[in-house]
C-alpha cells in the first residue's frame, strides 16, 4: 500500500478528472502511468471509480470486471477506491456516458508543490489557500488582457 503524502503544514488542491473510454480499451497503461505518479509522490489518490450503465442506472464497476485477459492481476487498484461519488455525481456521470463505454473517475491531491511548501515552511513559511482555477474563468481572464500581455 502506498502511503499518502499529506501533511498537517501542507495540502496540495484536490480535483478530480474524469475519463470515458470504450468497453473492451485496454486500461492497464493508464493505470500503471497513474501508479507511477502515486509512487513518485505527484499526487496522492483519494479515489478511483469506474462508472457504468446498467439497466438505465449508474453502476461502480471493479477494474476486473473490464480487464482483458491478464490485465487484472498486473494492476492493483483496489486499495485507491473508497467511494467518495455520491449518487448524485454517479448519476452525472452516468448521463454523459455513450453506449458502450465506462468512465473512470481519479480524485486526487495535487503533491507537485509539496517540496516547494516544506522548503518555504523550515523558514516560518505557511500554506495560505490551494485550490484550482476553472479553466474557463483563466481563458476569461486571458481574453481581457491587452494583446501584448498574450
Amino acid at each position: 500500500m502506498l502511503t499518502p503524502v499529506t501533511t498537517d503544514f501542507y495540502s496540495g488542491p484536490v480535483d478530480f478528472a474524469v475519463f470515458v473510454v470504450p468497453l473492451g480499451a485496454r486500461l492497464q497503461d493508464g493505470f500503471r502511468a497513474l501508479i507511477e505518479q502515486v509512487a513518485r509522490g505527484a499526487i496522492e489518490l483519494l479515489d478511483l471509480e469506474i462508472i457504468g450503465v446498467a439497466n438505465g442506472e449508474p453502476v461502480r464497476l471493479a477494474f476486473a470486471d473490464l480487464a482483458a485477459d491478464g490485465e487484472a492481476r498486473s494492476v492493483d487498484l483496489a486499495e485507491f477506491e473508497s467511494d467518495v461519488l455520491q449518487p448524485d455525481d454517479l448519476a452525472a456521470i452516468a448521463g454523459e456516458l455513450p453506449p458502450e463505454h465506462v468512465a473512470i473517475a481519479v480524485i486526487y491531491e495535487d503533491r507537485s508543490l509539496a517540496e516547494v511548501a516544506a522548503a518555504w515552511g523550515r523558514h516560518g513559511g505557511l500554506e495560505l489557500w490551494a485550490g484550482g482555477v476553472d479553466i474557463t474563468d483563466l481563458a476569461a481572464s486571458l481574453a481581457e488582457l491587452p494583446e501584448e500581455e498574450n
